[in-house]
């Protein structure tokens, strides 16, 4: 007579979990994070954008871009295929200079050939009014395919005003934190 249980149970394969905010499930998109450092080393200091909070090779409150600065700030070659689509948020605190002191910002893509292609218009912020002025500038993005191996470039500028800095700390300790907001569009 043949049993009726059977001897050899399949093993369990282990599950995957992805979590998602529902907000962002309902629309499509999610924001990633990017905290503003640099890298030192003996010849050069270069600044990069990494969506996990690193302290920086200099000091906290450390100046980052002076008066009248345009600074090109990349994050790593992307490893998987993205889609950038949405409003990105530039966070960012400023030392007034002695005039009209404000940054400007853009968004751009950097392909493999180091060719760039402009996803935002320059955005202009408002004039600081005190020194420590923190800014939460918007910038409307383009719907922009990124391949694997190509970059999103920012470009932050100080304008006017002498003695103007952007100030940064990833750990944001001296509420100097330098944060970029980017929409990415959900493959669901």
């Amino acid at each position: 007579m043949a049993s009726a249980v059977p001897i050899n149970f399949p093993t369990p394969t282990e599950g995957s979990i992805a979590s998602y905010d529902w907000t962002d499930v309902a629309e499509g998109s999610g924001y990633v994070i990017f905290y503003g450092t640099e890298t030192r080393t003996s010849t050069a200091s270069t600044p990069i954008l990494i969506n996990t909070i690193i302290p920086s090779a200099g000091d906290a409150g450390q100046r980052f871009i002076e008066d009248n600065q345009t600074w090109s700030i990349d994050v790593g070659a992307f490893n998987l295929p993205k889609i950038v689509n949405g409003t990105a948020y530039v966070s960012c605190a400023l030392k007034k200079g002695t005039g009209n002191t404000y940054i400007t910002v853009k968004f751009q893509k950097v392909d493999a050939a180091s060719a760039t292609t402009d996803i935002s218009s320059t955005i202009q912020s408002n004039t600081a009014s005190t020194d420590g002025f923190n800014f939460l500038v918007p910038a409307a993005l383009t719907k922009t395919h990124f391949k694997k191996g190509e970059k999103l470039r920012l470009s932050l500028g100080v304008s006017d005003g002498t003695g103007s800095k952007i100030w940064y700390d990833p750990t944001g300790t001296d509420g100097a934190a330098f944060r970029v907001y980017v929409p990415f569009d959900l493959d669901l």
